[in-house]
């Protein structure tokens, strides 16, 4: 009896596959189940939502109760290298906050999938530069840039975040400090 078949009779697999047995499964065309863990799309939704509303009241306590404490962000206009940690997704935010107090993130667009443990939020984020940012001064430029940000939950539970992805355009300040101009 061919090993797809004998596979698929199996009712089983186990949650917790060696690397050589994952290999083996997807390669007959099986996926595990620890890699299949259904969720629940509201509820993705709601975790987004509840996010972008901490963002909004600058709520950063707020912000880092939906994440895991290793999670993983990564923002390339931010930073060359992804923050890892919640202590350091913290500081970011906390200082994003205090050079821009009027920033605002509005949700252009929330996608779910009940077969995902994703989200992708589309979003527009505005703020005046009233603060010290990255070691400059204030500029009172207000910055208006777009961008998506994809969240990506804990297999076995639907409000742990455990890595945002942003691809954004840079703010007014970040042009300058980075590109060393203004006209882009």
């Amino acid at each position: 009896m061919p090993l797809q078949q004998v596979l698929a009779k199996r009712a089983w697999l186990p949650t917790k596959c060696s690397t050589r047995s994952v290999r083996a499964a997807r390669t007959c065309g099986i996926v595990p189940r620890a890699f299949m863990t259904k969720h629940d799309a509201a509820e993705l939704t709601t975790v987004v939502e509840r996010f972008v509303a901490a963002v909004n009241a600058h709520d950063v306590e707020g912000l880092c109760t939906s994440m895991s404490q290793n999670v993983v962000w990564s923002d390339r206009v931010w930073c060359s290298c992804d923050l890892v940690g919640l202590k350091k997704v913290r500081r970011v935010h906390q200082e994003l906050f205090a050079a821009y107090p009027d920033f605002t993130l509005h949700t252009e667009e929330l996608l779910a999938r009940e077969d995902s443990n994703t989200a992708a939020l589309h979003f527009t984020a505005r703020g005046t530069c009233f603060g010290e940012w990255r070691g400059f001064p204030p500029s009172g430029r207000r910055s208006t840039f777009s961008g998506v940000s994809l969240f990506t939950f804990d297999p076995e539970r639907n409000d742990v975040i455990k890595q945002v992805v942003t691809y954004r355009q840079p703010s007014q300040e970040e042009y300058v400090l980075y590109l060393g101009h203004e006209d882009l």
